[in-house]
């Protein structure tokens, strides 16, 4: 069966109907639940002010729950394009932007309704992928169990609010889903759109690299010679990236110096001096539950996360393991566990070794994974720090 005929066909499937509608009753309980709270609940009008807020002069109401934090970012590069020199707009990749002006005309510019759709129907398409990946690795019930193991975590409800990350994962899942199917032209689109969307999306061309060496240390006889072109795929969005910021900000590495903006400071120098990382991260620390940089639950999500790094390793293939160490490790490595249960959402082949463990008994993972998730969503809409 091709590809695509796998795909269309796919969709008549009984358990992938099901997720497709679980996943839309629990986006819809999400929003309930963000404007539930804000009428019931206190709101942090501290870390609202103290945030960057757009526009600067709108006060708090029932929309704010659904563009926290680094949605007041894109909602206003999507409206205003980047300011000129080093600003904290400057750290936040154009393509999710980019996005949301474009179907925001269809709204007569209301960016924020563009944000809140583009997220919801793309993680919806995630997760139609992701299943459809998986279950053609295994089968249509670890590919369920997976698929509803994602929906639950505890960092999910990011796909329901103005941020990037479901533009991400539908990026980076369908990329592997057209790379394992061998649609070059596909997957050489998404190379080049992967990088800019995050800034770990650069990372991506390891697993690439990593495919690419060992076709070739196998002596195998590649015939896909043009899946050697994706890694100048992921080079030209990194390029343009940099392109895009120059021309509006007037430095082609703006986007870098913005993140010393921030107190999570990520950056590749910290991986030359893993002793100091280590003592600050974990030594001379006062540890909070979930504060901006000594959040217990980011470093018991991390330890979470090196543990099933090892079934990655025994359980899935090379490209998938790569891809796990560098968009699981590399953000760990080069800040301070800032946001870090957020950005291991990305890392997909988390959910697929947890259902191959936990296929007869998931519920004790989806349980408490929903839970935690309801209450940090609480939390987030109301302005309290949430990753």
């Amino acid at each position: 069966m091709s590809d695509d005929a796998f795909f269309l066909s796919g969709l008549k499937d009984i358990n992938l109907q099901k997720l497709i509608i679980l996943t839309i009753i629990f986006k819809l309980a999400i929003i309930l639940i963000i404007i539930c709270a804000y009428f019931e609940l206190p709101f942090n009008f501290e870390y609202y002010t103290y945030n960057f807020v757009y526009p600067s002069d709108e006060k708090f109401n029932v929309f704010s729950g659904f563009k926290t934090w680094d949605g007041q970012h894109y909602l206003s590069i999507a409206e205003n394009g980047y300011p000129s020199g080093v600003t904290s707009n400057t750290a936040f990749y154009p393509l999710y932007p980019a996005l949301i002006r474009g179907i925001g005309f269809f709204f007569l510019g209301n960016t924020l309704l563009s944000g809140i759709l583009i997220s919801n129907i793309f993680s919806i398409l995630a997760i139609i992928y992701f299943y459809l990946f998986v279950k053609k690795m295994y089968d249509d019930k670890i590919a369920f169990t997976a698929s509803i193991l994602m929906i639950s975590f505890i960092t999910f409800f990011y796909t329901s609010v103005v941020y990037s990350e479901a533009l991400f994962i539908l990026l980076v899942i369908a990329f592997f889903y057209y790379f394992y199917e061998k649609k070059f032209y596909t997957c050489l689109l998404l190379s080049i759109l992967i990088p800019l969307a995050r800034p770990t999306g650069i990372l991506v061309i390891l697993p690439v690299i990593a495919y690419l060496f060992l076709e070739r240390w196998n002596n195998k006889n590649v015939k896909e010679t043009k899946s050697s072109f994706l890694i100048l795929g992921f080079i030209s969005g990194f390029l343009i990236y940099l392109g895009v910021m120059n021309y509006f900000t007037g430095s082609f590495f703006s986007g870098f110096y913005a993140q010393n903006l921030f107190i999570a400071n990520n950056s590749l120098s910290n991986l030359i001096d893993p002793v100091s990382w280590v003592y600050k991260n974990f030594i001379n620390i006062q540890y909070t539950f979930n504060g901006f940089t000594t959040s217990i639950l980011n470093r018991i999500i991390f330890g979470f996360y090196l543990v099933l790094l090892y079934y990655i390793y025994k359980n899935l293939d090379t490209t998938l393991f790569v891809y796990s160490l560098a968009l699981g490790l590399i953000p760990a490595l080069t800040g301070n566990f800032m946001s870090y249960s957020r950005f291991i959402l990305v890392v997909f082949p988390i959910f697929i070794v947890l259902a191959l463990k936990f296929q007869k008994n998931s519920y004790l993972l989806i349980i408490p994974f929903f839970g935690i998730q309801i209450l940090l969503l609480i939390s987030h809409s109301l302005n309290y720090w949430v990753a």
